[in-house]
């Protein structure tokens, strides 16, 4: 499998491109069943299954294996990849990798939600610049 459902920072084709060296196109996606929220004192998000919700986020597909490595590096020791099935907009379903929190780490989560639009506003530049 080479999709990848991005919910918080990789929705960002800036940051996408600064993390994988490369432009990926993205398409709207939706994940049901969690929540989104950020983490206590960050500017990124993460999940919490909760029946009943959903979270729009961006597929990206097709990506080289050679990939994955600086993504795992990027997401770091707070997330874990999983599998998952993402909607699209036409309904059809999409098997596709996922950047979910570590259980353990699930405490770390504001009750916050993270909102995406407040993200490029507030905290863009300055991820880009950490990651130049």
């Amino acid at each position: 499998m080479r999709e990848l459902f991005a919910y918080g920072t990789l929705m960002s084709s800036e940051v996408c491109r600064a993390v994988c060296g490369e432009h990926l196109k993205g398409e709207p996606a939706t994940l049901d069943g969690y929540t989104r929220y950020r983490l206590q004192g960050e500017c990124y998000p993460g999940l919490l299954p909760r029946r009943g919700d959903e979270v729009r986020g961006v597929l990206y597909r097709k990506l080289r294996p050679q990939l994955w490595r600086r993504l795992d590096d990027f997401e770091g020791v707070l997330y874990r990849r999983e599998v998952v099935t993402v909607r699209l907009g036409s309904g059809e379903p999409v098997t596709a990798h996922c950047y979910l929190l570590q259980p353990r780490r699930l405490s770390r989560l504001s009750r916050e939600p993270w909102d995406y639009d407040g993200f490029v506003r507030h905290h863009l530049g300055a991820l880009l610049g950490g990651l130049g």
